[in-house]
């Protein structure tokens, strides 16, 4: 009989400890796909997080290419305690790298991090240059997540009109304004980025 009751206790005891287990490791996949379902592919569903590849074309003429590869950024214990009210919804969720290529068939390659809204519609990608030297190659891109096709706008450009890389750039009637067009990013490859950037 006492064997029979240590089995009725360690019962309850296995439940809760599964049950644990499940809230643990089902709490991140279920804020993923509430906050991000952007993130979560199925059959003939796009996802944000993935390798976006296109062309960035100057108001002058200079020819770019850009190549982002994006993904998820699960919420951590230290995201989740933000800062004051609403920054859950404002915390990074997306991380990943960026490579653009000149005219001159130069390549900058770029950490990223930003985010995204539960839609897509917000969005904030920022492309950080490794060397805090040359911050002037840093970018801003906002804009939208639209399935098949990220839009966004650069707030700079950080190159003269052949490509060359100038740490402060100014606008002037010697250097007209020369930002960057509208982006559009659609999905591709590194390979097939490489073999447009010749």
């Amino acid at each position: 009989m006492a064997t029979t009751a240590r089995r009725k206790r360690k019962v309850p005891f296995l439940i809760i400890l599964a049950l644990l287990v499940a809230v643990i490791f089902g709490l991140p996949w279920a804020c993923q796909r509430i906050e991000a379902p952007w993130s979560v592919g199925g059959p003939e569903q796009p996802t944000l997080t993935r390798t976006w590849e296109g062309p960035l074309a100057a108001r002058l003429g200079a020819k770019y290419r850009l190549l982002v590869s994006l993904d998820y950024k699960e919420l951590t214990h230290r995201s989740r305690r933000g800062r004051g009210r609403g920054n859950f919804w404002k915390r990074n969720n997306l991380t990943g790298t960026a490579r653009l290529c000149t005219p001159k068939g130069q390549r900058w390659d770029y950490e990223v991090s930003g985010r995204a809204d539960r839609d897509g519609t917000g969005l904030l990608l920022r492309l950080e240059y490794g060397d805090p030297s040359q911050s002037g190659l840093d970018l801003e891109l906002r804009g939208a997540y639209e399935g098949e096709r990220v839009a966004v706008t650069a707030n700079k450009n950080p190159f003269l009109r052949d490509g060359t890389f100038k740490q402060v750039r100014t606008v002037s009637s010697a250097d007209p304004d020369d930002s960057f067009a509208p982006i559009e990013l659609r999905p591709g490859t590194r390979e097939a980025f490489e073999a447009a950037c010749r």
